[in-house]
């Protein structure tokens, strides 16, 4: 395999696709959308020109060398190395000829070019459609044996992420350079939009491996995989689907696979259970636990890891993890609202998960990131369908490795998503991702935001996804729990954290209990009596700017199971000011909270009007901080102020913009939801998250 099997190049003359093997919502793209659609030639042209030129220039009867070079904007060594035609001497140039000035960028991110097809669930994939998970397989097999050389080889697109802090695609190239971290933004709203066309990026790759295995079969089998592989797009991981409740998937967990590939069926590594570094990869790797690793791991980074560790951690926390997601792409006030919930819930994923997971640095190197991202992508997604017109919004920068920023820079719109480009040279931004129909026009969409809606109205794609987020997430009243006439209101509890990302260098998480946990930190994450966490992604030893994190961890699931009515304030208060314990973890140990001053834990509680049609999304009334639960616990918030308007590191206040703006220390609704509906509720501006 040479270093351009993988280039845009190979993209360009991509075959139309019209086969299929199993049953899969697809559509064929517009051919107005497609990105890489050729221009017309002009004439005549020099020859020795591209195939695949987006622009040229056409020589004036008055021009010579250095005019043509002046309005092309271009140096001659690129004008003589479009054109060959030229025998590498600028004097050549015929008048009234057209050349050669642009062709496109050779690592742009443009997707899959042919075809709409759904990403899937990765079980439902691996089931359902087995030549298509066949062609997965291979292609990321194949993927993986390039080597760091090669740009657009896993370990190449990989290491954009963090580690080993070069430029891409070109290690070599000079400029102002933070070489200490790795492009990818993190606690802050460009998260998502950055995240789109990196994924983008390996699925576009993936997709030309595969159709590249394919053409090797002969026979009967080279028509079957070549359908299957054009059918191949990046698979997600529902970490909050009810039918597996977060256990890692059966394929992620297994050393090896059999599969069919072009010279019979074998046996191989499997992809999607980890990497392993080659040659030098990993020399420059110094951090303690991934120092001298050759292989990704998991669970943990002693010995061989442990799936099982990474499996248990996850499952543990799957009712408010469903909870959260549920309500998370509910919110409907703002994109930062739903933004800064859905990185926090992503966050304690890359935690739960454990090994390489939790460390930015060396996170992308998993298999199991891409299948995790791809699932926040996908909310992303669902959220962007169901809330049509809300878009990024300007928040505080994220400094990463091209992107320098220092304290109160903003990311906008216009904020380059460093280092991905589009054909044309131009930076991918915000602006391309807040539209969710743009993603049909890159080749995939999901089953909640299929391609086959690309006619929907926005407030049709709107109800579908709604729809999706009820029937997938939205938690059953338990009758014996809810002894009100109407069900569909309910007291809704949450434990809300604020503390400055600034208190602690590298990963570190705010970790919640009913009850004493283990005295020994590192089993807190599996302890019977947690119930959640917020943490705070990082790398070792590296200091952050002070920015303000958040997190809502949902409990009313937790508080079903351990009290008989969790509709009675009184009651509730009562057991969580006696049980409610919250710890630090970092690095393995317990930090003294007492050091962490910008530290604020309080609980509240809210109304909630559930839909009675699915089409429809919940009401949530103001919320209410229960100052009684945590005003004499250390760190416990003792007004809605600490809260809202928490303090910085630096000792300044911060306004939140989020759902924390709205806590207050009263509301005008009775607290005993069991007397049934005659009581008095306010939900003052409709719904609040």
């Amino acid at each position: 395999m040479t270093g351009t099997t993988f280039v845009l190049k190979g993209l360009v003359s991509l075959l139309s696709l019209t086969a299929a093997i199993q049953p899969v919502h697809s559509a064929p793209l517009d051919e107005a959308t497609n990105n890489l659609q050729k221009r017309a030639a002009p004439s005549p042209r020099g020859t020795g020109q591209p195939s695949n030129c987006m622009s040229w220039i056409q020589v004036q009867q008055n021009d010579n060398c250095a005019s043509v070079l002046a309005r092309a904007k271009i140096t001659q060594s690129t004008l003589l190395r479009y054109n060959t035609g030229l025998n590498n001497n600028c004097n050549n140039l015929r008048k009234g000829y057209y050349y050669c000035t642009k062709i496109p960028y050779q690592y742009a991110v443009v997707g899959v070019t042919d075809q709409c097809v759904e990403r899937q669930n990765i079980n439902t994939l691996q089931n359902n459609q087995p030549d298509v998970f066949n062609m997965l397989i291979l292609a990321l097999n194949l993927l993986q044996s390039g080597d760091q050389s090669q740009p657009f080889s896993y370990y190449g697109i990989t290491s954009i992420h963090g580690a080993p802090f070069v430029p891409w695609p070109d290690p070599k190239a000079s400029g102002n350079f933070a070489r200490n971290t790795g492009y990818c933004p993190h606690n802050g709203n460009i998260f998502g939009p950055w995240h789109r066309p990196y994924l983008m990026m390996l699925e576009q790759q993936v997709y030309a491996a595969a159709k590249q295995v394919a053409a090797k079969f002969t026979g009967s089998n080279k028509t079957r995989y070549t359908a299957a592989a054009k059918l191949v797009r990046l698979p997600f991981w529902d970490w909050a689907d009810a039918n597996t409740q977060s256990h890692l998937p059966s394929i992620l967990k297994q050393p090896s696979v059999t599969v069919t590939a072009p010279d019979g069926r074998k046996t191989i590594k499997n992809p999607l259970y980890s990497y392993i570094f080659k040659g030098t990869e990993n020399s420059s790797f110094n951090t303690p636990g991934i120092a001298g690793q050759r292989e990704t791991l998991r669970g943990q980074l002693s010995g061989s890891g442990s799936d099982s560790l990474a499996d248990s951690n996850m499952e543990r926390d799957f009712k408010t993890r469903r909870q959260s997601v549920y309500d998370t792409l509910m919110v409907t006030d703002s994109f930062h609202s739903f933004a800064d919930r859905l990185e926090g819930i992503h966050g304690d994923v890359h935690n739960q998960i454990g090994g390489f997971m939790p460390i930015l640095w060396y996170s992308a190197y998993d298999p199991i990131f891409w299948l995790h991202h791809n699932n926040v992508d996908r909310l992303l997604a669902i959220w962007q369908a169901a809330n049509p017109g809300k878009i990024f919004q300007s928040d505080d920068a994220c400094p990463t490795f091209q992107r320098l920023a220092n304290q109160g820079d903003k990311d906008t719109n216009n904020t380059p998503l460093y280092p991905f480009r589009h054909p044309d040279g131009s930076w991918w931004t915000a602006n391309e991702v807040n539209n969710v129909r743009n993603i049909w026009n890159w080749g995939f969409g999901y089953p909640e935001v299929p391609c086959s809606h690309r006619g929907d109205s926005d407030a049709q794609l709107d109800a579908f996804a709604t729809s999706k987020i009820n029937s997938l997430y939205r938690a059953v009243v338990n009758p014996k729990k809810a002894k009100r006439a109407d069900s569909n209101q309910v007291l809704q509890w949450n434990v809300n954290i604020v503390v400055d990302q600034a208190e602690l260098t590298g990963t570190f998480a705010i970790v919640l209990f009913l009850g004493q946990p283990s005295s020994d930190p590192n089993m807190w994450n599996s302890c019977a009596s947690k119930i959640g966490s917020l943490t705070v992604l990082g790398n070792p030893g590296m200091q952050r700017m002070s920015k303000i994190m958040t997190g809502t961890i949902p409990i009313t699931p937790i508080l079903q199971q351990r009290v008989n009515d969790t509709q009675n304030e009184a009651v509730v208060n009562d057991f969580l000011a006696k049980n409610l314990v919250w710890k630090c973890l970092h690095d393995g140990e317990s930090v003294d909270v007492t050091t962490m001053p910008t530290l604020k834990v309080g609980v509240t509680n809210n109304v909630v009007l559930l839909p009675t049609d699915d089409t429809q999304k919940p009401t949530y009334g103001t919320p209410k901080l229960n100052t009684g639960v945590t005003s004499k616990k250390t760190c416990g918030a003792s007004n809605a102020d600490q809260l809202a308007n928490p303090i910085m590191k630096n000792g300044q206040k911060k306004q939140l913009t989020n759902r924390f703006r709205h806590i207050t220390s009263s509301i005008s609704v009775a607290v005993d939801l069991n007397k049934g509906l005659g009581i008095s509720i306010t939900l003052p501006g409709g719904r609040y998250y």
